[in-house]
């Protein structure tokens, strides 16, 4: 019985590791922030204009994936903490605990991670700018 319910807390980590969080931050490193005209000339005022709509876009999209990263790690520390076993009265041997110390390290850890996501997604965006303006075949803006 107590296998079966370690198993089962053991699975609902994974899946929110892997689902809810993970799955986040590779979304976030995947977003490109510029959005580049294909073979069209295109004015200042219209690239900037296209620039300001999609960048807006892939901002809010940014925050959608950041705050599903918080409360997926904000939901992986209540399962864990919800399953901790309590202490018997009587009982000489000691439990586990979880300290406060323990909680901001692992929410810091993964807020470190959607900065390099965010990071990621701007290098890849910067490149892909880069890109464009070094080709010789390109058309222009």
């Amino acid at each position: 019985r107590t296998i079966d319910n370690l198993e089962l807390v053991v699975s609902k980590v994974n899946d929110m590791l892997h689902h809810r969080i993970d799955d986040n931050l590779k979304d976030a490193a995947r977003i490109i922030m510029v959005d580049l005209p294909k073979d069209e000339l295109v004015t200042l005022e219209e690239f900037a204009a296209i620039q300001t709509k999609h960048v807006k876009e892939a901002a809010d999209i940014l925050a959608i994936k950041s705050e599903e990263v918080r409360r997926g790690c904000d939901d992986l520390v209540e399962l864990i903490r919800d399953t901790m076993p309590e202490a018997e009265p009587g009982s000489l041997m000691p439990l586990p605990t979880i300290d406060d110390e323990a909680i901001a390290e692992f929410k810091a850890h993964f807020a470190r991670l959607m900065y390099s996501a965010v990071l990621h997604s701007t290098r890849k965006s910067f490149d892909v700018l880069k890109q464009r303006i070094a080709s010789k075949a390109s058309g222009g803006f």
